[in-house]
């Protein structure tokens, strides 16, 4: 197997199932895994953990009420920002 480089990004998964798969890619590569700061999740996401349509997320997030990021195209939460719009705050 070869030793490039490469990025893997996991939105709205287990953290343990995260920690499993980064052990596995070192178990194999040999390389270390960058793992992310902070667990992030897309529109779909969140839409269906807070029971909201995509269009109202897309909303909250145009309003300042939910706050994202955008990367490339799609919106991204992170899961602060996430549990911060559930708690109402």
């Amino acid at each position: 197997m070869g030793k490039g480089k490469f990025e893997l990004t996991v939105t709205g998964v287990d953290p343990e199932l995260v920690e499993a798969v980064a052990k596995k890619i070192i178990e194999l590569t040999g390389q270390e895994v960058k793992k992310p700061e902070e667990l992030v999740y897309t529109v779909e996401e969140v839409a269906r953990l807070s029971d909201n349509s995509t269009q109202t997320i897309r909303i909250h997030i145009n309003k300042g009420i939910l706050k994202a990021h955008k990367v490339g195209k799609p919106w991204l939460i992170k899961e602060s920002n996430l549990k911060r719009y559930l708690n109402g705050e």
